[in-house]
């Protein structure tokens, strides 16, 4: 169709021909676009260039990104679950944005396959989401994707290989790997190289002693960076060095074993709370005392403590610290299977406060005498209300002290502090209760834990074993006299 718009415009002066020409040329390419092939496209593109931003039906945000792709950029929607789905009206999606799902309350949310970037902040602040799958098209989480998000769990797609994020994530408790990752593996939730040669992360919520398997030669930089629920590290003679800022533990009350293999220890390693255990003239024990931090030999001369019993390191412990919290019944023997009694029991809790002096010393006891090596700890015990005796006229020293006795009594040497859980799910004892109250600060700080998931068992004699682990995991709750 021809087009004259501009042919009969008469020329009156330059400015005002200029101007019809331009709207001349507008209405042509417009006319133009119209009888052109594939007409839907050529409208399409006028009517969103790069930048513009849409929401889907299920208030998904999308912006075109160019070249016929599109990168998601919130949500807006009121569901618990979503799909982020690879195409939308014809774009490829190729792209989590930046602050996509920022604050959002979404549960679970499902990537399709084909979309291969996750950007900075996009699942930020994100409390409630309990899972998120990613396809194995992703091929890119930039370093602080999920930061202050609660994700407990994440499975990593096969071709990402830059595992950054996850030094910026302070809720993970597992992480698995897809096994045809060519850069790392994991196993039972941590993460290790592909040849097992360096422990990359430990997920900062994994409970428990971390056994890290022989054959690993490195612990990398931050890999325990603030694990909060973790309550040891045992590190086996394979390895030779620790990466900076790589065992800085946010529990207090765990321990770390370095062999004397381990030859370079990076820079803000360890803490003043946590006890490291070593061999004499290593550098483990060069490095910690140069901080003024403490060490103690892990060396035990005792034939019935086995490193792999859950009382080595508490042993090691109590016949180390100043002052002694206990030694064995003999050179050789801890006996950490014999009942404490409540001699030994009140002993080891005078010994574990400093040794303090009786302000009083009278004596209500008639089983209790000067000579006694539990004659001060007695005393200062009923003094401080930490305990008392059977009657008002007998302590009753070799009677078996019991498992609920002696939490309550650590308890109360850590000022009766109020545990941060409501109720329990211990059946054999009453959560508002003294007892109760004992078990459940005693059970959220890891000092304790019942004989199944439902009972506690506080009418059963505690061993030595159990009183020495007790405190050890408590020790640095204790209120001290000054």
């Amino acid at each position: 169709m021809p087009v004259y718009l501009c042919t009969e415009v008469q020329i009156v002066d330059g400015r005002a021909f200029m101007i019809r020409k331009k709207i001349a040329l507008l209405l042509a390419l417009m006319v133009l676009f119209v009888y052109l092939p594939d007409r839907a496209t050529y409208v399409s593109v006028v009517q969103a260039a790069k930048g513009d931003t849409f929401t889907t039906e299920d208030g998904i945000v999308y912006q075109d990104y160019g070249n016929s792709t599109a990168i998601i950029t919130g949500y807006v929607g009121e569901a618990d679950e979503i799909t982020i789905p690879a195409a939308i009206n014809d774009y490829a999606v190729t792209t989590i944005g930046n602050d996509a799902f920022m604050n959002t309350n979404l549960k679970k949310i499902i990537i399709s396959e084909g979309i291969s970037k996750i950007m900075n902040s996009s699942f930020t602040y994100m409390d409630n989401l309990e899972e998120l799958i990613l396809p194995e098209s992703m091929q890119s989480i930039y370093p602080d994707a999920f930061t202050y998000c609660k994700l407990k769990t994440l499975y990593v797609p096969s071709k990402v290989t830059d595992l950054s994020f996850l030094h910026s994530m302070n809720s993970f408790v597992h992480i698995d790997i897809s096994p045809d990752n060519t850069a790392y593996k994991s196993i039972d939730g941590v993460v290790y190289t592909k040849d097992m040669k360096t422990l990359y992360y430990y997920p900062k919520y994994k409970a428990g002693t971390m056994r890290v398997p022989y054959g690993v030669t490195s612990i990398a930089e931050s890999a325990f960076f603030g694990a909060e629920n973790i309550t040891g590290i045992i590190l086996p003679d394979s390895v030779t060095s620790i990466g900076a800022g790589s065992i800085t533990l946010s529990n207090a009350n765990a321990f770390v074993r370095v062999p004397s293999s381990v030859t370079e220890i990076g820079q803000y390693n360890f803490s003043v709370y946590n006890v490291v255990f070593g061999e004499k003239g290593s550098v483990a024990e060069e490095y910690v005392k140069s901080k003024g931090y403490p060490f103690m030999e892990d060396k035990c001369g005792f034939v019935d403590v086995r490193e792999s019993d859950f009382y080595y390191e508490p042993v090691l412990w109590a016949c180390q610290t100043d002052p002694q919290i206990t030694s064995g019944v003999n050179d050789t023997h801890f006996k950490p299977l014999v009942t404490c009694n409540r001699a030994q029991m009140v002993t080891f809790l005078w010994r574990c406060a400093g040794c303090p002096e009786p302000n009083n010393n009278n004596n209500p006891f008639n089983d209790v005498n000067e000579n006694d090596f539990f004659y001060k700890a007695t005393l200062w015990a009923v003094e401080k209300g930490i305990t008392a005796g059977k009657t008002e006229e007998t302590f009753s020293p070799y009677e078996g002290c019991s498992r609920g006795q002696f939490v309550v009594f650590v308890w109360r040497m850590c000022n009766k502090q109020r545990p941060e859980v409501e109720g329990t799910d211990f059946v054999d004892i009453d959560p508002e209760s003294e007892l109760g109250k004992a078990v459940r600060w005693t059970n959220w700080r890891g000092l304790t834990q019942g004989i199944d998931a439902t009972h506690f068992g506080p009418k059963k004699d505690i061993n030595r074993a159990q009183a020495v682990s007790i405190l050890f995991r408590g020790r640095l709750f204790v209120i001290k006299d000054e």
